[in-house]
């Protein structure tokens, strides 16, 4: 492969990489304000709020991986070229999957204790 097609495809791959991880930053978010919306009703869906947010920590913890992974790739195999190649998404990628999964633990924390004082 020419070293232009193989620093296009990564930049590329880069940008949807960034946006991967802002939608998933985004619904821990949004998961996150859910439950203070429905705070009558609690009881009902903590458990599944739990659920999501327990998966979404799987992802999140895969991303960072892969994040980690991404540069370690680009370190050893692109930085070699002399084209113009961001790893800033990546790097950023790298440290906001921990705030996600700060987030997304707090809110286990918080839904396993309202599931224990409402029954």
């Amino acid at each position: 492969m020419d070293n232009e097609k193989i620093v296009e495809r990564f930049n590329y791959y880069e940008k949807v990489y960034l946006r991967f991880t802002l939608g998933v930053l985004g619904a821990t978010v949004f998961l996150s304000i859910v439950p203070f919306v429905f705070i009558d009703q609690i009881s009902s869906i903590s458990k599944l709020i739990a659920n999501i947010a327990v998966s979404l920590m799987l992802v999140v913890t895969l991303n960072f991986f892969y994040a980690f992974i991404r540069i370690v790739k680009y370190a050893r195999k692109i930085s070699n070229f002399e084209n113009n190649i961001g790893i800033m998404r990546s790097v950023s990628s790298l440290f906001l999957s921990p705030v996600s999964f700060t987030i997304l633990y707090i809110l286990v924390i918080i839904m396993a204790f309202s599931s224990c004082t409402v029954q």
